[in-house]
């Protein structure tokens, strides 16, 4: 669902929006900073320090408090 990734249209569900987003990325053992660069209804595009994998469970947590969890399918 989240990640730092570039996959071409073709093989989204659904669009993407653009957007410029600051938030909280939680995983098990940490939370940082990201930028989500895009949104959709079912993903996101976020840039990230850590490294991620495909299937790590995340939540990204944004500036109001609102959490949505998700897991990474790409990197």
């Amino acid at each position: 669902m989240f990640a730092d990734h570039d996959i071409t249209t073709e093989r989204r569900q659904s669009s993407r929006r653009s957007v410029q987003i600051e938030a909280r990325l939680h995983t098990a053992d940490s939370c940082q900073p990201v930028t989500i660069t895009d949104l959709a209804t079912d993903g996101a595009g976020v840039h990230v320090a850590i490294g991620l994998a495909p299937g790590d469970v995340v939540a990204l947590e944004f500036m109001n408090g609102r959490r949505l969890a998700g897991e990474i399918v790409w990197r």
